[in-house]
């Protein structure tokens, strides 16, 4: 996963080697740090974690992270730099709403064991009453997953603008 950030390099793989001891993964790959066009750097990694699956669509010789210990990464990350970007998160407060707060290090420093699991299996629940995005919850605990709507990415980027209030 590529993580764009405005932390300098030192900073960043500092950053990085703490978060995977939080989210208790390793990175079995060196990081590396290609330029970025949105923020000061990027930094590259892989997570090897609990999950059943290898990782990299199966190709890796490590087991991936689950989607709980990816969370509990990328709250560390935007914990550091809440104005860090990946591809499926803008910023913090994206990220934030997006799990349903389920990684808020202000309020959840650590999961409980009994609420994370190996494989989510999220299913559509509804779209919210404004329609601005769906709902998607895991059918065997507490984790949420919003997605904004829209037939196109300029429809989702306004959706989500409006949402977060940005």
């Amino acid at each position: 996963m590529r993580i764009h950030t405005n932390l300098d390099t030192d900073t960043a793989d500092k950053v990085i080697h703490a978060a995977a001891e939080h989210a208790r993964v390793t990175n079995p790959d060196t990081p590396t740090f290609p330029g970025s066009r949105s923020h000061a750097g990027a930094v590259t990694v892989n997570l090897s974690g609990s999950s059943a699956r290898r990782a990299r669509m199966g190709r890796a010789p490590y087991r991936a992270a689950t989607w709980d210990e990816w969370g509990m990464f990328l709250a560390a990350i935007f914990d550091a730099d809440p104005t860090a970007r990946t591809s499926d998160y803008n910023s913090q407060k994206h990220f934030n709403w997006a799990t349903g707060g389920r990684f808020d290090m202000r309020k959840f420093p650590v999961l409980t064991p009994q609420d994370t699991h190996r494989q989510h299996r999220f299913t559509f629940t509804g779209n919210a009453a404004t329609n601005a995005y769906r709902l998607y919850t895991c059918e065997t605990c507490s984790a949420t997953l919003r997605r904004p709507n829209g037939n196109t990415p300029a429809e989702r980027a306004s959706n989500l603008a409006n949402i977060l209030g940005n």
